[in-house]
């Protein structure tokens, strides 16, 4: 399996934990789903942890270092946006990792879920349209 093929299968993973995980917050009952909520934000910073590594040992290392300033360019823009998702991410779930702490601040949780959940969505399938299109 090439580089482009193991990220787009961890994208379908992380994807996965994210429907799912949407699923859950969308059946308005956090009291009986927090628990598993917070197992999935659990799974779900495993398998960032995961994509990211590989991003960061095989694929930018790569387009940082190639001859195409566009490639180069575009590799270091995703760097550098990447950082600051996934200062994000890591606060959310240090905040939301337990049922206890998801129903302490149902507000703080359902808000900051939306907001950090359609970030990684939307990073995801901009890489997927964009990015990983200049990879081979």
């Amino acid at each position: 399996m090439n580089h482009k093929e193991q990220l787009t299968k961890q994208h379908e993973g992380i994807n996965a934990v994210i429907a799912e995980t949407s699923r859950l917050v969308s059946l308005g009952n956090l009291e009986q789903n927090a628990s598993e909520i917070a197992k999935n934000i659990s799974i779900l910073a495993g398998k960032l942890q995961i994509h990211l590594s590989h991003e960061d040992k095989h694929l930018y290392p790569k387009m940082i270092a190639s001859s195409d300033i566009s490639i180069r360019e575009k590799a270091q823009q995703y760097v550098n946006e990447m950082g600051n998702l996934q200062t994000v991410f890591s606060d959310f779930k240090n905040a939301y990792n337990t049922k206890n702490k998801i129903l302490s601040n149902q507000a703080g949780f359902m808000s900051s879920f939306k907001t950090i959940f359609t970030a990684i969505d939307q990073r995801m399938k901009k890489e997927d349209s964009d990015l990983y299109l200049m990879i081979e």
